[in-house]
Parts: C-alpha cells; structure tokens; sequence
C-alpha cells in the first residue's frame, strides 16, 4: 500500500525549489460566487513560506503578456512542472 504524507515537515517548503526559475503550470482559484479554478503557465520566481512569486500568463492564449506577481498559497491549488 502506498502511503502519502499529507502534512509537510515544518521549514520544508511546499514546491522543491530545485522549480524556481522553470517553466512552471499553476491552478490558481479563481474569484466568484462558486469555488472554480484555473491553469495559467510562466516562471516560477520564488517560494516562501507565504506563498508563490511567478510570472504567469493574465490569459488562456499562449504568448500572451504576462507579468510577475505574488500568490498566497490561499489561492494556489498546485504547481506542475510544464516540460
């Protein structure tokens, strides 16, 4: 039986960070009445303990302008590498 642990260590950080500076994929939640989500592709820039700091897409269409920001984790559903 595989066993998955569910909490992290405490100072371990949520995403290696062998990730920053990758081409990453993240599912953010999106706001509105209905708890939905969704997956914008850039470059992760930092992890702490607060959150993200990436440069993702502001749109679905590739090549589309995107700019740096900081995510709370509140808001982060997960962080793929994107090959």
């Amino acid at each position: 039986m595989l066993e998955v642990e569910l909490a992290r260590k405490k100072g371990e950080p949520m995403v290696p960070q062998e990730w920053v500076g990758k081409r990453v994929e993240v599912d953010l939640v999106r706001p509105g009445p209905t708890l939905m989500g969704a997956t914008y592709q850039g470059t992760l820039n930092a992890v702490t303990d607060l959150g993200i700091v990436a440069t993702l897409s502001t749109d679905a269409q590739p090549g589309s302008e995107e700019r740096e920001r900081f995510y709370p984790w509140s808001a982060v559903l997960s962080v793929d590498l994107s090959g």
